[in-house]
């Protein structure tokens, strides 16, 4: 899904730069969320997959940067995603 060589390349070249990069695009997405939930029209709706896109990248960067596996993560969300359904058991 993710042309991972790229992702390397850009980590070599700018580092620790791209937390803040990740940072910055999460607080886009933040922002889009926030004009769908005002306007919810189209253009709105475009902006957010748009933003989902660019944090989806950067969680992979993420990944490769804190040397995080696929296994380790998907781990973590079913862990997260088993806490998650015992709470709406108990509502």
């Amino acid at each position: 899904m993710y042309n991972k060589k790229v992702l390397i390349k850009v980590i070599a070249k700018r580092g620790n730069g791209q937390l803040d990069i990740a940072q910055e695009e999460c607080t886009e997405l933040i922002q889009a969320i926030s004009k769908w939930k005002r306007y919810n029209n189209t253009k709105a709706k475009l902006n957010v997959i748009e933003e989902i896109a660019d944090v989806a990248i950067m969680l992979e960067q993420l990944k490769i940067m804190f040397g995080i596996t696929d296994e380790i993560l998907e781990d973590e969300i079913d862990c997260k995603i088993d806490r998650l359904d015992k709470k709406m058991e108990e509502k």
